[in-house]
């Protein structure tokens, strides 16, 4: 009997394709999904399908650390493999047992089909990512925020300007990356003063990467929910205020506020006068691409 490829081959061939972002590497990347997700195409959460989706996504993260104005081609490719997925596959997400509540700090995966499979991975790993770098994790201290490194603010814009462009481009992961896009915009204008540093690189990102998509996403209704999360309990306090697009538009126009506003390096005030400027009484501009984000937003971004 002929031996089968190790996982650990299988996804050695992720990176290969990100080398190349062809329509035959997107083909292959596909069919290793839909091989993992079988012919019955009903498929839950297993080691193997979900380390698979996870490297992909993983790799989209790390592709982008490096080649920065390049993020919308990786978000491209990324679309093309997910465009091939089984469109009858269902993905059941990840399991909680009764009463069981969700892990801190990071995402589960939700039901998913189709190409939305690989948006649910994305916005997962995404959600990780940026979780340290958006979401208080202890009391604030003003002599912390003051000391974070310009590594900590590029990381942030990186992983910030993916899921930017993903919701600008990808209308397939639209719906699961919204839960990042509320996440952040609820942290970072809808709970008070004294937010995470970071929230306003990445308030940055998806207002200027895609802010118009926002826009049209959340429409006339009060899409967002939810005000005022608590980080100690990690819960939106308010959990049923709904809020929308003139909503955003208001609470930016008072960021950064008072007790933030002296402990934020100037790049990042520089950042969000540009966003308020785009943004402007609500009626937004088009979204900036991955390579304006990097050179007119982020220009003052290395690692230190």
């Amino acid at each position: 009997m002929a031996s089968q490829p190790s996982s650990i081959a299988l996804y050695a061939d992720v990176p290969t394709a990100f080398a190349s972002l062809n329509n035959d590497s997107a083909g292959k990347l596909a069919a290793l999904i839909n091989k993992d997700i079988g012919s019955d195409g009903f498929k839950q959460s297993t080691a193997s399908l979900d380390a698979l989706l996870s490297t992909i996504s993983k790799q989209v993260i790390l592709s982008s650390l490096g080649h920065r104005e390049t993020i919308d081609d990786y978000i491209t490719f990324t679309t093309f493999v997910a465009l091939q997925i089984n469109n009858e596959a269902v993905h059941t997400g990840t399991i909680l047992g009764e009463g069981e509540k969700p892990p801190y700090k990071t995402a589960v995966v939700l039901p998913a089909s189709g190409p939305a499979i690989l948006g649910e991975s994305l916005a997962k790993n995404l959600y990780d990512e940026m979780w340290s770098a958006t979401s208080r994790a202890y009391t604030p201290l003003d002599q912390d925020d003051r000391n974070k490194s310009q590594e900590y603010y590029y990381t942030t814009s990186i992983h910030a300007t993916i899921l930017a462009r993903a919701f600008a481009l990808a209308d397939t992961f639209r719906d699961s990356l919204w839960r990042d896009v509320e996440d952040l915009l609820v942290k970072g204008l809808f709970s008070g003063d004294e937010q995470e540093p970071g929230i306003f690189i990445a308030l940055t990102a998806i207002l200027l990467g895609a802010g118009k998509e926002i826009k049209e996403y959340i429409g006339d209704e009060k899409k967002g929910s939810g005000k005022r999360w608590l980080w100690y309990d990690n819960v939106r306090t308010v959990p049923d205020e709904r809020w929308g697009w003139k909503d955003v538009v208001e609470a930016l126009k008072q960021q950064p506020g008072p007790l933030m506003a002296g402990r934020l390096p100037d790049f990042v005030k520089d950042d969000l006068e540009l966003v308020k400027k785009h943004v402007g009484d609500g009626q937004v501009g088009e979204s900036w691409d991955s390579e304006k984000l990097a050179k007119d937003a982020f220009n003052w971004a290395a690692i230190a």
